[in-house]
């Protein structure tokens, strides 16, 4: 059902994410969530076509302050390597770095890598 979900989020949010900006504003209510991905080392969710895309779409519509990432711990086995990669690492490394190679602006990979979270926990947002 999780998969069936996330599979309707991938098709749907990226048309939203178009119609969005050309809506006046005063009719959209103001939404207050915080959306996580955790899909960087599935294969099976295509990370490169589905995820990478998203995310730009997202920072492009000044979206970095809604957005959460995170790597899939689900498993204990994947505390110390996520798909071959440096496990629990991974955030801070491999992710980060591609980030910053997609042209990603730096506020927006440290909102997105860990302050939007903060401040909720906070109670800041």
């Amino acid at each position: 059902m999780a998969q069936f979900i996330l599979l309707i989020l991938l098709r749907i949010l990226p048309i939203l994410l178009r119609i969005l900006p050309i809506l006046p504003s005063s009719i959209l209510p103001p939404i207050d969530a915080l959306l996580e991905y955790d899909t960087f080392f599935r294969p099976k969710y295509n990370p490169s076509q589905n995820l990478w895309p998203l995310l730009e779409k997202m920072v492009l519509a000044d979206c970095a302050s809604r957005v959460a990432l995170a790597t899939d711990l689900a498993e204990s086995a994947m505390y110390h390597a996520i798909g071959g990669g440096p496990g629990l690492q991974a955030l801070p490394t491999l992710i980060k770095n591609q980030l910053s190679a997609h042209g990603f602006p730096g506020l927006a990979i440290r909102q997105m890598l860990g302050e939007n979270i903060a401040r909720r926990l906070a109670g800041l947002s």
